[in-house]
């Protein structure tokens, strides 16, 4: 936008803003797949920064010495997984 000055009578002067934006055509928007795989890098190019700062976040709410699995709880797991039916 460019302010136009502008010759007022009486006391009060101003600026008055002339709007300069036109309509894009149709030839220099991207097709669908160009704007698909846009939207994918920047989902990625978002995505991996915030998991690097969600991850420290979400242990300092994790007390000292909580194990998600315990050793004892995956050889548990193993066996049933692993046992025959009979």
């Amino acid at each position: 936008m460019k302010p136009v000055k502008r010759q007022m009578m009486g006391k009060s002067k101003g600026l008055r803003i002339a709007c300069q934006a036109t309509s894009i055509s149709a030839d220099r928007v991207p097709d669908m797949g160009k704007r698909q795989l846009m939207n994918l890098l920047l989902l990625g190019a978002i995505s991996l920064p915030t998991a690097g700062m969600l991850i420290p976040y979400t242990y300092f709410f994790v007390p000292p010495g909580y194990v998600l699995f315990s050793y004892t709880t995956i050889f548990i797991i193993t066996l049933v997984l692993t046992s025959s039916p009979n």
